[in-house]
C-alpha cells in the first residue's frame, strides 16, 4: 500500500508554491489586477455617490441620460471610421519610429473626416432630436454631447497607446483620476448648481478636454510632432479608411445588441422604464469594468502573443484557452448567483424605493455578460486569422434577433421582455462564435496530424 512520506509532502508543497509564484508573477495576472483595482476604485466611488444622484434625478430624467449615453456610444464609434481599430491592428507591425508616424496618420485623417461631420451634426441638432429623442431632449444638450464625442476619439487613442506599451499603472491612474474628477463635477453641478440632466454631459466634456490636453502633452514629449507630414498622411487616407470601414458594421451590430433596448423601451413603454432598465444594466457595466475590460487589456493581448509565437501549435494554445474560458464562465456564474442573493438586501437598503424594481432584472443581465465573456475569449483565434467579415456576420444575427425579440416581448413583459431578448441574443452570439472557432480548431488539429505524419511538409 502506498503511504505518503514527509518528503512527498515537502515535494508537493514546493510544487504548489512554485505554481502559485509562477501565476502571481505573470504579467497577465499583475496587469489584470491593476486594471481591476482601478475599476474597483472607480466604481466604488461612483456607487457611493450614486444614491445622491438617484435621490435628485427622477426615473424620467435618468432615462434621458441613458438615451444620451447610448447615443454618444454609437456616435463616437461611427464617427471614428474604424481608425482606432486600424491603430490596434497596425501598431505591432511598426517599429518605434514608424509608430509615431502611425499616430500622426490616424490623428490627421480623423480630423479631416470627423471635423466636417461634427459641423454638419451641430447644424442639424433639431433633426437629431426629433428622430432619435422624440423631441424630449434640449438641442443644447445634444450639441454638448456631439462635442465631447469628437474629443472622445483622442482620449481613447491615448488610452490605447498606453495599453499597447504595457503602461498599465499609468493608464489606470489616468483613467481613475479622470473618472473621479468627472464624478465630483457631476455631483457639484447636480447638487449645488441644480443643472439636472446637463450635469453629467458637461462633466464628461470637461474631463475629456483635460485628458485630450494631457494626451497632447505626451504626444509632444514623445517627439511625434517632428514626424508630421500632412500630405503623406492624406495619401494613406484611402488605405486606412478601406481597412477601417469593415469595423463599422461590427460596431453597429454590437451597439444594436447592447444598447438598442433602451430606445425600443422608450418608444414602446416610457422613459420611466428606461430609467429602471438603465439602473439594472449599470450592474452589467460594473461587470464590464471589473472583468471584461481587464480581460481584454491583459489576457487577450497575451493570448494573441501566444498565437504569434506558436503558429505551428495553435491547436494546443487554443485548447488551453478553451479550458480556461469554460472554467472561468462556470466560476463567474456561480459567484454572480451567490453574490446576487447575498447583496440584494444591501442594495435594497441603499437605493430609493422608486428604483427597487430594477433589481429584479440584474441577474439575467449579468448572465448575459458571462456569455459575452466567453465570446470574447473564443473569438481571439478568429481575430488572429483576421476573419473580420465573419465577426461582423456573427454579430448581425444576434443583433437582428435582439430587435425582433424586443418587438415581440416588450409589449407583453415590458422590461423583463427586453432583458430576456438581450440574454437570448447574447447566448446566440456565443454559440455562433463557438461553432466557428470549433471549425478552425478542427482544421488546426488536422494540420497538426498531417505535420506529425509528414514532417517534411512543414519545410
Amino acid at each position: 500500500m502506498y503511504r505518503p512520506t514527509f518528503s512527498h509532502f515537502k515535494h508537493a508543497q514546493s510544487f504548489v508554491r512554485s505554481q502559485v509564484q509562477r501565476i502571481t508573477q505573470s504579467p497577465v495576472v499583475s496587469n489584470f489586477c491593476i486594471y481591476s483595482l482601478g475599476a474597483f476604485v472607480l466604481r466604488g466611488t461612483s456607487v457611493i455617490l450614486a444614491p445622491i444622484t438617484l435621490h435628485i434625478l427622477s426615473p424620467h430624467e435618468y432615462g434621458i441620460i441613458a438615451l444620451i449615453n447610448s447615443f454618444a456610444s454609437i456616435a463616437t464609434l461611427v464617427a471614428g471610421f474604424g481608425l482606432r481599430q486600424v491603430f490596434s491592428i497596425e501598431f505591432y507591425h511598426h517599429t518605434s519610429n514608424s509608430r509615431r508616424t502611425l499616430v500622426n496618420d490616424i490623428v490627421i485623417i480623423y480630423c479631416v473626416l470627423a471635423t466636417p461631420l461634427l459641423a454638419l451634426a451641430l447644424v442639424n441638432c433639431t433633426t437629431i432630436n426629433h428622430v432619435l429623442f422624440l423631441g424630449s431632449v434640449p438641442n443644447t444638450l445634444i450639441g454638448i454631447t456631439l462635442v465631447y464625442c469628437f474629443l472622445f476619439f483622442f482620449v481613447e487613442l491615448f488610452y490605447q497607446a498606453l495599453r499597447y506599451q504595457q503602461k498599465a499603472f499609468s493608464l489606470v491612474l489616468t483613467q481613475t483620476g479622470t473618472a473621479f474628477g468627472i464624478i465630483v463635477l457631476n455631483v457639484i453641478f447636480l447638487w449645488k448648481l441644480h443643472w439636472g440632466v446637463y450635469s453629467m454631459i458637461v462633466s464628461y466634456l470637461i474631463g475629456y478636454t483635460l485628458v485630450t490636453l494631457w494626451g497632447i502633452r505626451a504626444y509632444l514629449r514623445a517627439g511625434c510632432a517632428a514626424h508630421i507630414d500632412v500630405r503623406a498622411s492624406l495619401r494613406k487616407l484611402t488605405y486606412y479608411v478601406r481597412l477601417g470601414l469593415p469595423f463599422i458594421p461590427s460596431v453597429l451590430f454590437s451597439w444594436i445588441l447592447s444598447s438598442s433596448d433602451r430606445w425600443m423601451l422608450a418608444r414602446m413603454t416610457s422613459l420611466h422604464d428606461v430609467g429602471l432598465y438603465a439602473l439594472a444594466d449599470a450592474f452589467g457595466q460594473l461587470y464590464q469594468m471589473l472583468i471584461l475590460y481587464p480581460l481584454s487589456s491583459a489576457y487577450l493581448p497575451h493570448l494573441m502573443q501566444q498565437f504569434g509565437r506558436n503558429k505551428h501549435n495553435l491547436f494546443i494554445v487554443e485548447q488551453r484557452n478553451r479550458t480556461v474560458t469554460y472554467w472561468g464562465m462556470v466560476i463567474v456564474a456561480c459567484c454572480i448567483t451567490i453574490g446576487y442573493f447575498i447583496g440584494k438586501p444591501l442594495v435594497y437598503w441603499l437605493l430609493p424605493a422608486k428604483y427597487h424594481a430594477a433589481l429584479h432584472y440584474v441577474w439575467f443581465i449579468l448572465m448575459g455578460y458571462v456569455f459575452l465573456t466567453g465570446t470574447y475569449c473564443l473569438s481571439a483565434l478568429i481575430q488572429f486569422h483576421k476573419r473580420t467579415l465573419f465577426l461582423a456576420y456573427a454579430l448581425f444575427i444576434p443583433a437582428l434577433m435582439n430587435v425582433v425579440l424586443n418587438f415581440l416581448l416588450i409589449p407583453r413583459w415590458h422590461i423583463l421582455g427586453c432583458v430576456l431578448a438581450t440574454l437570448i441574443a447574447q447566448i446566440t452570439y456565443f454559440c455562433i462564435v463557438w461553432w466557428y472557432s470549433t471549425r478552425l480548431i478542427t482544421q488546426l488539429a488536422a494540420v497538426c496530424d498531417k505535420t506529425a505524419q509528414d514532417p517534411v511538409h512543414t519545410l
